[in-house]
């Protein structure tokens, strides 16, 4: 399974690595799945459940337990606070 994944601000720096130069996403392939949770995403990606607000799937605001199938494309987002 080959997804697109998106990630903003301060979630950036947990997989720097898996940007190239100046791209603000990157493909991860999951071995073995046919589809996975987006919570387990943000697990995988070492992203602190505490630093996530929202994410969406497609362009779609989805709940932690929903499903991630192959090809989707997807926008992870940090808390905002603002005072």
């Amino acid at each position: 399974m080959v997804i697109t994944v998106e990630l903003f601000h301060t979630l950036k720096k947990y997989n720097k690595e898996r940007f190239k130069d100046d791209e603000n996403s990157f493909e991860l392939s999951i071995d073995g799945r046919d589809e996975i949770l987006l919570d387990e995403l943000v697990s995988l990606l070492n992203i602190p459940d505490e630093e996530v607000g929202f994410a969406t799937i497609n362009s779609v605001k989805h709940n932690w337990n929903d499903p991630i199938k192959d090809g989707d494309r997807i926008k992870i987002f940090p808390v905002i606070i603002a005072g």
